[in-house]
């Protein structure tokens, strides 16, 4: 089996080329440690576009490859599921690079970017919530709001308190942030994101985008902002929605600084 090296992560390893009768493809590390990576995972891998067609791990995606050698054939699969369901990789890529594995994400969106029925209310106006992708609905609010998608590019995000822990990093330095759990499960969230779009459906009348600052029964939580834009004459669509305040929100803001919401006060404390 020839051989070529890469780099992943700043560990050295010598990725062996599949060739006919290959039962595995062995990745081995300068420590001597072996992994095993099956017919299967070399297809995905390759399907996706983690390794090109030199069989060099594409560096933009080494979070993803790095998960998968970890936790072998389910996270690999996992990926693929994503990907099918029209998650890109690069999502797929920042939600790993910021502490969630492969398989959480996967089970995570399963869970809570659930096909939901349209909501119609007393003007004539339907509401879409859709699954969407890493632009918008379900999908793109479970990535952005609960595993860090895109943190590190807008100014601001806060997160539903789902005791995960966020990875972030600070001129190269890599720190966690545990946030705290009063959210429970996916379903938990999911089924409140609904009742709120029921709750307050009467207050699309007309305008092309509308954001709606609600408050949530959620534990920890006070309100959530949920934003709508038109779909045609009749149709709104739910864009995003994130957590606006709560003595268990925290937020990050661009450039590693951390904020703890204060109900006392009605500020963000820094922390």
């Amino acid at each position: 089996m020839d051989s070529m090296e890469c780099k992943v992560q700043g560990t050295l390893f010598i990725v062996g080329l599949a060739v006919p009768g290959d039962e595995e493809l062995k990745l081995v590390t300068k420590l001597g440690k072996k992994f095993g990576v099956t017919d299967d995972i070399y297809r995905i891998l390759k399907r996706a576009g983690i390794i090109d067609h030199a069989d060099e791990v594409i560096s933009k995606f080494t979070h993803i490859f790095d998960d998968i050698v970890k936790h072998g054939d389910d996270a690999a699969r996992a990926l693929d599921d994503l990907v099918k369901a029209g998650v890109s990789k690069e999502a797929v890529e920042e939600a790993v690079k910021h502490g969630a594995t492969i398989k959480a994400v996967k089970e995570g969106i399963e869970r809570f970017a659930k096909s939901t029925s349209p909501i119609k209310n007393s003007y004539g106006y339907t509401i879409i919530i859709e699954r969407g992708n890493e632009k918008y609905g379900l999908i793109h609010g479970w990535l952005r709001h609960v595993h860090g998608y895109e943190m590190d590019y807008k100014r601001e995000t806060s997160f539903f308190p789902m005791g995960q822990e966020i990875v972030y990093y600070v001129n190269g330095q890599k720190k966690t942030m545990k946030l705290p759990k009063t959210i429970q499960s996916p379903e938990e969230l999911y089924n409140e994101i609904v009742r709120l779009i029921e709750q307050h459906k009467d207050k699309l009348t007309g305008d092309y985008t509308v954001v709606l600052h609600v408050q949530s029964s959620l534990p920890g939580i006070d309100k959530i902002t949920l934003v709508f834009k038109k779909a045609g004459s009749r149709q709104y669509k739910l864009i995003t929605f994130w957590p606006k305040s709560g003595s268990a929100v925290f937020k990050f803001e661009r450039g590693g600084t951390w904020y703890k919401y204060d109900p006392l006060t009605g500020k963000w404390r820094r922390i």
